[in-house]
C-alpha cells in the first residue's frame, strides 16, 4: 500500500493498477460468510437440486479447472454452481448482480474472487507439497464429509473397536486429509470431521 494524505490505496506494480480496497478484501469477506452460513447454503441447494454434468463442466470451465487432472477441485466447482448470495446483493437479472446498499452493479457473481483464490491456493499447496493429491485421499475426504454423524462408518470401524485400533485409524486418516498435507478444497472441514468423529468414539 501506498500513503497520501492520510489515505491508504493500493498500487500493482506490474501494470500501474490503483485501487482503494485491499487486494483480497473479497476473498476474506467471501470466506467468512462462507464459513458462517454459505456452505450450509450450498450443501442444501445441492441436496435439493443436484447440478447435472453439464452444468459443472461448464463451471469448472469458468473457473479453469481441468476436472479430470484436479478432482480434489470438483467440490469448490460444485459449491460454485449453487453458490448463494451474500447479504445485501440480488441477481436483478442473468448474470447482473447488485448490492442494496452501496449500488454496486457487477456482471461476476459476489463470491467469484472467494472461489478463485480458494482454487489458487490449492494448487499452491499441491506444488508446494508436490501434487499431495492421491486417489485415496480423495475418497477419504469424500467419505468423512458424506459420513459425518455416523463416527464409526466415517472411520470405517467396527462398533466394538478397541481404543488402539481407533487411535490407530485416527493416525492413518489424518496423514491423508490433515489441512498440512493434502490441498483438497475440503480438507480442512474433512479433518474437522475426523477428529470430531474420533473422539466421539473415544469417549463415548
Amino acid at each position: 500500500p501506498d500513503e497520501k494524505e492520510g489515505e491508504v490505496f493500493y498500487h500493482r506494480v506490474a501494470d500501474g493498477h490503483v485501487q482503494w480496497t485491499h487486494p483480497l478484501s473479497s476473498y476474506y469477506h467471501g470466506l467468512v460468510f462462507m464459513k458462517r452460513q454459505g456452505e450450509k447454503l450450498a450443501a442444501e441447494a445441492l441436496r435439493s437440486e443436484p447440478p447435472d454434468e453439464e452444468e459443472v463442466a461448464e463451471m469448472a470451465a469458468y473457473a479453469q479447472v481441468d476436472l479430470s487432472t484436479e478432482a480434489s477441485l470438483r467440490e469448490t466447482v460444485l459449491q460454485m454452481v449453487a453458490a448463494p448470495l451474500p447479504p445485501g446483493w440480488e441477481e436483478v437479472e442473468v448474470g447482473v448482480f447488485v448490492h442494496a446498499v452501496s449500488g454496486v452493479e457487477q456482471e461476476a457473481h459476489p463470491l467469484d474472487e472467494y472461489f478463485l483464490q480458494a482454487i489458487a491456493r490449492a494448487r499452491r499447496g499441491a506444488k508446494r507439497q508436490g501434487g499431495c493429491n492421491s486417489a485415496e485421499a480423495v475418497r477419504t475426504v469424500g467419505t468423512l464429509l458424506e459420513l459425518d454423524g455416523d463416527p464409526h462408518a466415517a472411520l470405517g470401524l467396527s462398533r466394538g473397536a478397541g481404543a488402539a485400533a481407533v487411535r490407530r485409524r485416527y493416525r492413518e486418516l489424518a496423514l491423508l486429509v490433515h489441512p498440512d498435507k493434502c490441498e483438497h478444497a475440503r480438507a480442512a472441514e474433512a479433518f474437522a470431521v475426523l477428529t470430531r468423529c474420533y473422539k466421539a468414539i473415544l469417549f463415548e
